[in-house]
């Protein structure tokens, strides 16, 4: 039975990931659109950057906050491995950090996390995939 923190953990990464998921149709089918014929809005200094939309904002916090959340109550559950859960936490972590130019640190933190919270993701469906060919038996 999942406590309150694995609800909250778990409803606030579900709605990250459909904003996500949102945001990625934006990025693969509008981006190159306004890059071709509007380029100034495109740019770090154009308006969706200056200050960043807040819908950015709140994609990227509810999607990595929720993971870890997530991550870490099921962890304290015991329904997930250890190093699954620090996988989610850590990933998730890493993916707060903005991709450059938005941020100084390297690029590849940015991809590495997705690489860690990834291997999180794979975790979770290991510590699941038993329960359900028990329950389908």
């Amino acid at each position: 039975m999942a406590g309150p923190l694995e609800r909250a953990g778990f409803a606030l990464a579900f709605v990250g990931t459909i904003l996500f998921a949102g945001t990625g149709m934006f990025t693969a089918f509008l981006w190159p659109v306004i890059a071709r014929d509007a380029p100034h809005l495109a740019e770090l200094s154009g308006p969706f950057f200056t200050p960043p939309h807040p819908m950015i904002v709140v994609t990227s916090l509810s999607y990595a906050i929720g993971h870890m959340l997530f991550g870490f109550a099921l962890a304290r559950a015991g329904a997930i491995a250890t190093w699954g859960a620090a996988s989610l936490v850590l990933g998730g972590a890493m993916l707060l950090v903005p991709p450059t130019p938005l941020s100084p640190l390297p690029w590849i933190v940015f991809p590495a996390g997705g690489v860690v919270f990834g291997i999180g993701l794979a975790s979770l469906r290991l510590a699941v995939q038993p329960r359900i060919m028990t329950a389908a038996a």
